[in-house]
């Protein structure tokens, strides 16, 4: 299992109804791919990591982190 470096940027994001909500954004430092969760906490943070690993377009086994 590879150790990935993502970037987590705090921002607004879009909701599925349109609404601006608080929100992070990963993005891979891999392969560029982003995945967005709500919320600034930790716990959306490591959401966004967890979303990273279990959609992986290119189906690799990574451990994704903050940094």
């Amino acid at each position: 299992m590879a150790k990935v470096n993502c970037r987590i940027e705090e921002t607004y994001i879009y909701t599925d109804d349109g609404r601006e909500v608080e929100g992070c954004i990963a993005t891979c430092g891999k392969c560029n791919r982003t995945t967005q969760s709500r919320g600034h906490s930790s716990g959306s943070k490591n959401r966004c990591l967890r979303l990273m690993r279990e959609n992986c377009p290119n189906e690799e086994d990574n451990y994704y982190v903050e940094g």
